[in-house]
């Protein structure tokens, strides 16, 4: 029985899977013994099923399922044939080969990857010549992009491409064993990870973060702790005992993989540029704080730091250019030193400048290129350094004057609304202007050829090397010939062996084993120097004063030393071939200053799989690959750097903003019923840059996957598609002698046919990065604005996210959410399905760290959720995320500036709300609440409050004023206002719940909050009897008399509206609640209290 990997998608369950493969659920839940429950899967899990395909006969009369709850189909598997080795050439070429003596040569090649040229005998040209054009039709542009792929494999290029897993090289007990493990313990590697997924399996719910002062919660958790270590460590221990026998076979199986060819590396071969990048953006990073330092600049050095980057990008930017008369000279690093600049800014400059060569652009570069000319250029660079810096003078001011009001007052006074508010309009303004200069570099960026990537957030670029199998011996190379059109051709060894082969003794290298590294030796060069080829090293009196290469120099050179070279003879065909070679030879003092051209083997593929170009030093454009399944519009451009080798991905918008649809989310409800959330429209834009082979992967995938990574949030673009090469093939490493014919093949796959996966590993080169752009719901209440200040009523879409930055844990999406809200560092973490946004069937998730702008309106959907919920906990939120949303709530109630405060991070909120709900705040926050100017504003704020945020907001309400400063300052005292504050807030409640007619979802709201009347919003482990004793709490305050007479009217008047509002919105609740008087027995008084004797006593 053949079994093949299946990964859950959303809409799946076993009955569904078990039908569309052929199979039965019992037989899935014996080849999957991790479920323990058939009913509960999730999406994201991998099992294992029969490779039977046919689902299973059903009756006539069994109704089809509805077309919208097909799951998404699975990805094609992309079918190859056996490995094909080179046939033996009928012919050997060693006794007609020409002697490098002989001065006479058919034609002449320029190696890039050997940066060599070569002058070749007919014999060797032909073979080349023919391997070219055979290599050019498996892989024309033309084709599509499976005949593409193909086509690499019958030139033995796409096994670069392809990951096999570990149990590919294992047999009998060991393969089975491995088998296990990939299918049921994928992540057995990390066993942080595993035990984090096998909770999640098992339903175990994670440990709360948040602290509780509630003694009895703390206890209960402490409880829970206990209970759940003797099965954490067994669990752990029995993961552990896998993993060092997984560790075992691994081993096994990779010093198996070397002796085939392969290598276990850390992603450098797929990603070098990448990591290479990352290194230039660090260094850039780091030269840009010293900069920094100085703060504010003189104006006369200012402008010369602008002036100077203006005139080195004007020269990198001649030099790219390579105009015909070639005039600039290349030799940029004398140049730079030669102008008389500031010292400490050199190497600053020089950062940018190389993160620019490897296709990112910093905002510094960015705001030169939208320049039209010098000045306008200098001005932009300097705007944009100077809003950077106020805006952190701004955040800095911000933290101060909240650092000074705590120590002046003692954390005894609530904050005053405005108490930020010209800090905040200050960096506004500075934020207005930032946006500004990026929407000027973005489209600069857009514009420029080669198309960069955009780099604003240059501190969160982190590519990340991915451990994986990969091919050591790489057997493409290009060349450049003077009789032909194009710039550069390319052959494979592959074909090369099998057309003809010299018949002379070999190095190591010649078996194939073409290392990727630059400048080793290869079996490209012993495969010329075995066809008489005679090689010549580029480097050598054939450059003008400028570095520019001078062909005719190089021909005087031959000429001088007698060789001749039928190709050669034409001076037109020379002029042609000199110009060509300008885009690619340089001295090696420019190749070390400037990134001109990229001759590792991965560039080398990328521009292979590219329509032949008319130049080099160019970009060229190809349409991109869809979003797997997506039924939104999707399209996608690919701009290639033929020069570097690398690919941006670009015009990802997703959906159009026009065109965008309100986003329904499922989550499951308090009555485990499916609700739906509606969460407004939604569209992302996106771009990622790749290096290496990761850009090619773009170039051949049909389709992308947006995959969350377990190590970062935002989406990674993930190529990788599943491919399998048919049975009963042997990979041959030959160890064959001079005059030998014989080999020694080792046999890679069994009788089983080896499973593949295309592209894996290759998502560490690509870069994405983007934002995520939000028009939310209709109907939200408005966003609370400080005094004096009005709303915009107009449509408008907000920045919701970044797409692009790091995270400490996995966040994932569960069977039962298509929308999940986390907390990382302090930054809420969004995370949609990408089917919400992109269409039914689309695969994968997006997740996004929210921005300070969309906190409000994010707070409006929670609470209007809540009440949908009747104030149950919502499941898509975990605690620590709620947590912070609460206290955010309770700002919002006091006219508290929330996206200030979010700014600040979350240690400055957790201070302001201990302050609010200190002993004694309640006078301040009642006279806050009744002498609030806009009324109805905040009556609709308190008509959807969330329970966490009421329940502190009353505790602190039906807290006795201070003795020290019990009436405020007109003399009224704070008792007297604190009760109408109490009936205010609940009298909105109860008139709006009539109004609305949703009376039992007010209940639900005002019992869940006399439950958490406690600083900390919590529910203790008796809600009931919390709930008994906070009411009590409520009755005593408001039937507390004020200590002057002429008050008593309005105290009175409260009481009889509390009591009103009380006999509705406690109707179910308070009947369960026993008061036993205050009673005096002897010397000792004994207080009245509540008893709870409801359900659940």
């Amino acid at each position: 029985m053949e079994l093949i990997n299946y990964v859950v998608r959303s809409g799946d369950t076993l009955t569904k899977i078990a039908t569309q493969h052929g199979s039965t659920v019992a037989e899935l839940l014996e080849l999957n013994s991790f479920i323990v429950n058939a009913d509960h899967i999730e999406v994201g899990w991998n099992l294992s099923v029969t490779a039977r395909t046919s689902p299973a006969p059903t009756s006539a009369s069994s109704p089809a399922p509805a077309q919208a709850d097909t799951p998404a189909t699975e990805p094609a598997v992309l079918r190859l044939p056996p490995l094909q080795h080179a046939k033996e050439a009928l012919n050997t070429l060693f006794e007609k080969a020409s002697h490098p003596c002989k001065p006479r040569f058919a034609n002449i090649i320029y190696a890039t990857q050997e940066q060599s040229f070569w002058l070749l005998p007919k014999e060797a040209d032909d073979a080349l010549s023919e391997s070219a054009h055979i290599l050019e039709q498996q892989v024309a542009p033309s084709k599509s992009k499976e005949e593409r792929k193909k086509g690499l494999d019958a030139c033995g290029l796409l096994d670069y491409f392809m990951e096999p897993n570990l149990s590919s090289f294992l047999e009998g007990q060991e393969k089975e064993r491995m088998q296990f493990f990939e299918r049921e313990h994928p992540d057995i590697e990390d066993l942080n990870l595993a035990i984090q997924l096998q909770d999640r399996a098992l339903g175990i719910e994670p440990r709360p973060t948040e602290p509780t002062n509630d003694r009895a919660e703390a206890s209960r958790r402490a409880d829970e702790d206990i209970k759940r270590i003797p099965d954490g460590m067994a669990r752990r221990h029995k993961l552990r005992v896998l993993q060092r026998e997984w560790e075992k076979l691994r081993d096994i199986a990779v010093k198996k993989a070397k002796e085939q060819n392969y290598t276990y590396q850390d992603g450098a071969l797929f990603t070098p540029e990448a990591l290479e990048a990352k290194k230039r953006v660090d260094h850039y990073l780091k030269t840009r704080d010293e900069v920094l330092k100085y703060g504010e600049l003189p104006t006369y050095e200012q402008d010369e730091l602008a002036k100077l980057l203006e005139q080195q990008h004007q020269r990198y930017r001649e030099i790219q250019e390579f105009n015909k008369g070639r005039s600039p000279s290349l030799k940029y690093q004398e140049v730079f030193t030669q102008l008389v600049a500031l010292e400490a800014y050199k190497t600053y400059i020089d950062a940018i400048i190389k993160v620019a060569d490897y296709g990112l652009a910093v905002p510094e570069f960015a705001l030169i290129m939208a320049s039209g000319g010098a000045g306008s250029g200098v001005q932009r660079f300097k705007q944009y350094q100077e809003h950077l810096a106020r805006q952190q003078t701004v955040e800095d001011e911000m933290r101060e004057k909240y650092a000074g009001w705590v120590k002046s007052t003692g954390q005894n006074m609530l904050p005053p609304a405005g108490l930020l508010e010209a800090e905040r309009e200050a960096w506004d303004a500075e934020q207005m202007a930032l946006q500004q200069l990026y929407a000027e570099a973005q489209q600069a960026v857009t514009s420029s050829k080669p198309r960069r990537h955009l780099l604003w957030n240059p501190e969160q670029f982190k590519p990340r090397p991915v451990e994986r199998l990969v091919k050591s011996d790489f057997p493409l190379h290009e060349v450049s010939w003077p009789d032909s059109p194009k710039p550069l051709g390319h052959t494979s060894m592959m074909v090369l062996n099998g057309l003809t082969k010299p018949n002379i003794k070999k190095s190591a290298s010649f078996a194939g084993n073409s290392s990727t590294q630059p400048g080793s030796r290869s079996a490209f060069s012993d495969w010329l120097k075995g066809m008489g080829a005679f090689e010549i090293k580029d480097q050598g009196d054939w450059f003008d004063n400028n570095g520019w290469f001078e062909v005719e120099r190089f021909y005087e050179y031959l000429s001088k030393l007698g060789w001749q070279v039928d190709s050669l003879k034409n001076a037109a065909t020379r002029k042609q071939w000199g110009d060509r070679l300008c885009e690619v030879v340089f001295l090696d003092s420019v190749r070390r200053s400037i990134r001109l051209f990229d001759r590792t083997p991965q560039a080398q593929l990328v521009r292979f799989l590219s329509a032949p170009p008319e130049r080099i030093q160019t970009s060229t454009e190809a349409s991109g690959p869809t979003l797997r399944d997506a039924t939104a519009s999707f399209e996608t451009t690919l701009d290639i750097d033929l020069a570097r080798g690398e690919v941006e991905l670009f015009n990802i918008e997703l959906p159009k903003a026009k065109e965008a649809q309100p986003v329904q989310a499922k989550y499951i409800d308090y009555q485990e019923k499916v609700a739906t959330l509606d969460l407004g429209r939604f569209s992302a834009c996106f771009s990622a840059r790749a290096w290496g082979f990761a850009g090619a992967s773009l170039q051949l995938a049909a389709n992308l996957d947006l995959s969350p990574s377990r190590l970062r949030y935002g989406s990674s673009l993930d190529p990788i598609e599943p491919a399998s090469r048919t049975a009963n093939t042997a990979s041959t490493a030959r160890t064959e002698d001079l005059g030998q014919a014989t080999s020694a093949p080792v046999q890679l796959e069994d009788a089983a046919s080896a499973s593949f996966k295309l592209f894996a590993g290759v998502q560490a080169g690509i870069e994405v990065t983007g934002q995520l752009n939000w028009l939310p719901p209709k109907g939200l209440v408005s966003t609370r604005l400080p005094t004096g200040r009005t709303k915009n009523t107009e449509e408008k879409w907000l920045n919701l996210a970044h797409l692009t930055a790091e995270i400490s844990a996995a966040i994932g999406l569960g069977v039962d959410s298509e929308v999940s809200l986390s907390l990382d560092k302090g930054r809420f973490i969004l995370r949609l399905k990408a089917s919400l946004i992109a269409g039914p069937g689309a695969s994968g998730s997006f997740a996004f760290a929210v921005g300070y702008e969309a906190i409000g309106e994010l707070l409006d959907v929670l609470r209007r959720e809540l009440r949908k919920n009747m104030y149950h906990p919502l499941k898509w939120i975990e605690s620590d995320a709620f947590s912070l949303l609460w206290r955010l709530n309770v700002f919002g109630i006091l006219g508290i500036d929330m996206r200030s405060s979010f700014m600040l991070g979350a240690d400055v909120v957790a201070s302001i709300y201990e302050t609010l709900t200190s002993s004694g705040a309640g006078g301040a926050i009642a006279e806050t609440i009744i002498n609030y100017k806009n009324q109805s504003e905040l009556e609709k704020w308190i008509i959807d409050v969330i329970p966490e945020a009421l329940g502190p907001l009353l505790s602190v309400l039906a807290s006795p004023p201070s003795r020290l400063n019990p009436e405020a300052p007109n003399g009224t005292p704070y008792l007297l206002t604190q009760q109408q504050a109490i009936t205010r807030i609940l009298g909105w409640i109860r008139f709006n719940a009539e109004r609305t007619e949703i009376v039992h979802a007010a209940q639900r709201q005002f019992e869940e909050a006399c439950t958490r009347m406690n600083r900390l919003g919590t529910k203790g482990s008796s809600p009931g009897q919390s709930y008994c004793e906070n009411r009590m709490r409520l009755d005593a305050i408001m039937n507390s008399t004020p200590p002057k007479a002429e008050n008593e009217p309005a105290s009175q008047r409260a009481l009889r509206e509390y009591n009103s509002h009380i006999s509705v919105l406690g109707a179910l609740s308070d009947q369960h609640c026993v008061r036993t008087p205050s009673i005096q027995t002897g010397f000792v008084r004994i207080p009245e209290y509540a008893t709870y004797t409801g359900p659940g006593k």
